[in-house]
């Protein structure tokens, strides 16, 4: 008889029951402790799969041969399946090579490991530990998920970006107190279904269920309607990619010239809104940043930046969040500054429910968790890396 096995696995999209028959998978579902789980698990189904995998190391044709042109014939030619052996021969002399003709800074350890759903099966942390057992490597720093806004934040908030993201605001004060939600970048449901090291509950679905039922007015401004789930019945604005900053100034120009800004707020705790105001009224290039100039760039009518300027100024408790997607542009550092100016400028943040949400709709960012973890989990050290140079990870 063959032998059948079953236990949890626990993925970056959630955890599942997995069943197996004498090692092949034959079932997988998700924990009955997932009240919305991702159908990304069911990708387990074909881990056994030859068309699925890369069974076998590959190397080019003329890389294996030792072709001295074998660098001009990358993408013009085939691959040839070799051994683990020849594979691992092929690795250790190339670096032992390139460490002999350059030096260890020559190097790049930048395997980014987001796949790896375990912590000991973590890529980069073992690509990181066994170079740095070789004499070092030219790291990567920042990630692909928030390059721009890990640079910007702790400049105008103090702090690093993980940080900001999970303290910034509490959902439960939201669904009690907020009364107009600007999503920038809207709340996307899907984005949610993928948590660093896995969730038990994608709670985000009925959670958002909690803003509608609360009543509050939810705009969505972004190019795609569905980044907010129809059950919410947001406004929906369609901002052309990338203009976000253009509209957050002209709703902060309106705020400014009808006279609604929270003048002690920003005396009391931020510097340099002179600066930013002289800007803002175009005192030091010509262009003030009003609603008319907005609409020329962001692909929306003078009237609907007027409704979506007067809405937030009869906001009793207004929340402004920000997707990560608004940082993955160029420029990408502008609509988080832009966006924590705007919340300044409303007196709103550090209020129950107000201010500023960032990263949200993405990772589960603004729906699981306000605080970090009070504890690392258990690792292997990596080593001390004595080299010294760096590429952005983006």
């Amino acid at each position: 008889m063959e032998k059948y096995r079953e236990t949890v696995v626990c993925t970056h999209w959630g955890n599942y029951r997995v069943s197996a028959t004498a090692g092949k998978v034959n079932t997988v579902t998700p924990v009955s402790t997932d009240s919305n789980p991702s159908p990304i698990g069911e990708s387990l189904l074909d881990v056994h799969d030859p068309n699925c995998r890369i069974a076998r190391p590959l190397v080019r044709e003329s890389y294996l041969r030792g072709d001295a042109d074998h660098r001009e014939r990358r993408g013009r030619e085939g691959f040839v399946e070799i051994s683990w052996d020849s594979a691992l021969d092929l690795a250790a002399n190339a670096i032992d090579t390139v460490i002999a003709d350059h030096g260890n800074q020559a190097i790049f350890g930048g395997s980014y490991g987001w796949s790896s759903a375990g912590r000991f099966h973590h890529a980069q942390s073992q690509l990181h530990r066994f170079l740095n057992c070789l004499g070092g490597y030219t790291a990567s720093v920042d990630t692909y998920s928030a390059a721009a806004a890990e640079v910007i934040l702790p400049y105008i908030l103090g702090g690093d970006s993980y940080t900001m993201v999970n303290n910034l605001i509490a959902y439960q004060d939201i669904v009690d107190n907020t009364d107009l939600l600007l999503a920038f970048g809207g709340l996307c449901l899907h984005n949610n279904q993928v948590v660093p090291g896995g969730v038990a509950d994608h709670k985000d679905k009925q959670m958002l269920q909690q803003l509608a039922d609360a009543g509050i007015d939810v705009v969505n401004i972004s190019p795609l309607k569905d980044d907010i789930p129809a059950f919410m019945t947001a406004e929906w604005l369609q901002a052309r990619p990338n203009t976000d900053t253009a509209i957050m100034l002209a709703l902060a120009y309106m705020l400014e010239t009808r006279g609604h800004v929270d003048r002690d707020f920003l005396e009391r705790y931020t510097v340099g809104y002179d600066v930013f105001k002289s800007y803002l009224l175009g005192e030091c290039d010509g262009i003030p940043k009003d609603i008319p100039w907005a609409a020329s760039i962001c692909g929306l009518s003078e009237i609907q930046l007027q409704h979506l300027a007067e809405k937030l100024v009869d906001s009793r408790r207004p929340l402004i969040t920000v997707a990560l997607s608004l940082q993955r542009t160029e420029h990408g550092e502008q609509p988080y500054w832009m966006a924590t100016v705007l919340a300044a400028m409303l007196g709103q943040m550090g209020l129950k429910g107000g201010g500023l949400g960032l990263g949200w709709g993405s990772n589960g960012r603004g729906f699981y968790n306000r605080c970090q973890v009070p504890f690392a989990w258990g690792r292997f050290e990596q080593g001390r890396n004595p080299v010294d140079t760096w590429i952005p990870v983006a």
